[in-house]
């Protein structure tokens, strides 16, 4: 019989500090081949929280530059209601003036790994096109210099478009238009990650992960 090794566990893992692995062996019998299969399990203990990625949007809290009016609120960029008619009262809408922006406080420093972005159905994709998507732990200048994760470009209306932050830290989540005059406007904003150890701006000198309990 002919017989392979099969192991799915890179050697990258090495170099992870206070990982545990566990391997389990699989014996599968076809017609003239004998096959095991190795697979690693990775346990890691050191920065994060295991929790299943979900939207921690939901249990922020949103503000804005400027209001447009009653209807485009910051609230309804996390409120899950993903309707794309603005007239419907789903969407945030920012006022028309310079550097327009939205942020969501997802209350505590979390790793982001993707967000996700529903575009307004009616009409105007310019109104998000052009816009940053920053993330970190700073207030300064409102948030709009944190590390960027992307930028929103070529979205048709009625959308909903991922972007992958690749593990990017932090509590803020900002959608600018850095040194443009314009408007925000987006009908529902989603951020997928795990929220970080509470030791984790202390073991770490993260100095701006303020109010981080």
């Amino acid at each position: 019989f002919l017989k392979c090794m099969l192991k799915s566990c890179s050697s990258e893992t090495e170099n992870l500090s206070k990982v545990m692995k566990l391997f389990l062996g699989f014996h599968f019998v076809f017609v003239g081949l004998s096959c095991w299969l190795c697979l690693c399990f990775i346990v890691m203990s050191s920065n994060l929280f295991f929790f299943s990625v979900e939207n921690v949007a939901l249990r922020g809290k949103a503000t804005l530059s400027k209001p447009y009016n009653h209807l485009g609120l910051a609230s309804n960029g996390i409120d899950g209601n993903h309707d794309g008619i603005f007239e419907h009262g789903s969407c945030v809408h920012t006022g028309n003036h310079d550097t327009p922006w939205w942020r969501v406080d997802l209350l505590e420093p979390h790793r982001v790994e993707w967000v996700i972005i529903t575009t307004r159905g009616d009409c105007c994709p310019e109104q998000i096109n052009g816009s940053d998507i920053r993330i970190g732990n700073s207030l300064d200048n409102n948030g709009n210099q944190n590390p960027r994760c992307a930028t929103i470009t070529n979205l048709q209306s009625g959308i909903s478009a991922t972007y992958k932050c690749n593990g990017m830290d932090g509590r803020y989540i900002n959608i600018v238009k850095p040194g443009k005059t314009g408007v925000v406007v987006f009908c529902e904003f989603e951020v997928y990650g795990v929220p970080l150890k509470k030791e984790y701006c202390t073991s770490n000198n993260k100095k701006d992960c303020n109010d981080n309990k």
